[in-house]
């Protein structure tokens, strides 16, 4: 059985940095939350509900695929993912979870979370300018700008805060609180030495 290593966090906290670094690290195998967007279901107007200051429950976000590779990896079957790779078990697997335990079922299949915690701002800083990047790469520029002010005055209205205690709700179930803004070499040294305690 594989030991598995979720990596949480807000958007922009470097959860894919992290998972891609331990998984050179630790020899292991790695899956993403973002490879599996197509098939993963939220709360109908979640980021509304979230921009009005209510609290969604993450047990409602829901990724059959998602999990049904994560426990094919955990009881050493090889698995291929959305986005085509070829993802064989290992000792370890390095998941991106941003939800940490929160979700259903993934309480009984982590063995170990890390919880990343940045500053709203910056958090916010890394989304839109990743969205600007990739996402939204090819739009018109006032379709960008209209996205943008629309995401930010959700932002300001709680959105923000939405993510803030979610996130904190997060960081209360993991093993490892970690400064997602300290270096990702000094922030993987601390993980392998806290599983290493742990197990």
């Amino acid at each position: 059985m594989g030991f598995v290593i979720a990596i949480a966090g807000t958007s922009g906290a470097g959860k894919s940095t992290l998972v891609g670094e331990l998984s050179k690290r630790l020899d292991a195998s790695s899956l993403y939350y973002d490879a599996y967007q197509e098939t993963t279901a939220y709360p109908e107007d979640m980021l509304k509900s979230l921009a009005r200051g209510e609290m969604i429950n993450p047990a409602e976000i829901r990724s059959p695929k998602f999990f049904e590779d994560l426990v094919s990896l955990k009881n050493g079957r090889k698995v291929i993912d959305p986005w085509g790779r070829e993802v064989l078990p290992t000792d370890y697997i390095v998941v991106e979870e941003p939800f940490g335990r929160l979700r259903e079922g993934m309480k009984e299949v982590l063995d170990f979370v890390v919880c990343l915690k940045i500053p709203l701002d910056i958090s916010l800083a890394r989304r839109v300018l990743r969205d600007l990047q990739i996402e939204y790469k090819e739009l018109e520029a006032k379709k960008k700008l209209e996205i943008v002010e629309g995401f930010l005055t959700d932002y300001l209205a709680g959105l923000g805060s939405g993510y803030k205690q979610i996130n904190d709700t997060v960081c209360e179930s993991a093993n490892l609180v970690v400064n997602g803004l300290k270096p990702t070499e000094e922030v993987t040294d601390l993980v392998i030495r806290s599983i290493g305690e742990e197990c």
